[in-house]
Order: structure tokens, then C-alpha cells, then sequence
């Protein structure tokens, strides 16, 4: 596992919500993964994890959010 030397910015698209995070890259991992420190700091709720459905902090109770595809590296 690599670490890499300067911070990175993680951005929530289209909710403006940013957070300035140290980044580790794997060999074996092909995916990007967030801490629940992170995940938190974006404002994200997990709604049903192994489903992909989350909801903003911001957003209404009924409001559900799908995640985007994976993108592998």
C-alpha cells in the first residue's frame, strides 16, 4: 500500500459538500473506498449499503439517492 504525500479533495458532485482527505492506494483494491470519517464529513447517510441507496443530510426523508456505478482502476 502506497500513501500518497499530499492531501487529496473529495467532492460530492452536485451538492457542493468537499472534504480535504489523505489517500492510501492498494495493489489489490480495484475500487474507491471512503472512511465512515469521511463519509460522514460529505454528509452521506447510508440507507442500505450492499443496495447503493444513501440520502444527503440535507435532503428530505423521502428523498433516496442511488450510488454512481463503481469505476475501477
Amino acid at each position: 500500500m502506497s500513501l500518497l504525500e499530499r492531501a487529496v479533495e473529495v467532492e460530492l458532485v452536485g451538492l457542493g459538500a468537499r472534504v480535504v482527505a489523505h489517500a492510501a492506494v492498494s495493489e489489490h483494491e480495484r475500487e474507491v473506498l471512503l472512511s465512515d470519517r469521511t463519509i460522514e464529513a460529505l454528509g452521506i447517510l447510508i440507507l442500505r449499503p450492499a443496495g447503493g441507496l444513501w440520502r444527503h443530510v440535507s435532503d428530505s426523508e423521502s428523498m433516496i439517492r442511488r450510488s454512481a456505478r463503481p469505476e475501477f482502476w
